[in-house]
């Protein structure tokens, strides 16, 4: 389903970084790069000094507005 699509595509942005944003931006050109990049820094920071909560909810409300996770 597309909530387990857009997890797992959180969880290898915050993993991989730039990689994963890389091979996304690849197959999704259109993609808004500056939202995304400020979505998953903010996310990256806030895991780095302890769990993850509002940045970590708001990346994945990102890539929803982006209309991914529905392929």
């Amino acid at each position: 389903n597309r909530g387990h699509r857009l997890e797992r595509l959180r969880r290898e942005l915050m993993e991989e970084g730039e990689q994963a944003a890389s091979r996304l931006f690849d197959k999704h050109p259109e993609l808004d790069r500056q939202r995304l990049g400020q979505a998953m820094r903010a996310a990256r920071r806030e895991a780095e000094v302890g769990a993850p909560g509002r940045h970590w909810k708001h990346l994945f409300q990102v890539l929803k507005d982006l209309g991914l996770g529905q392929e």
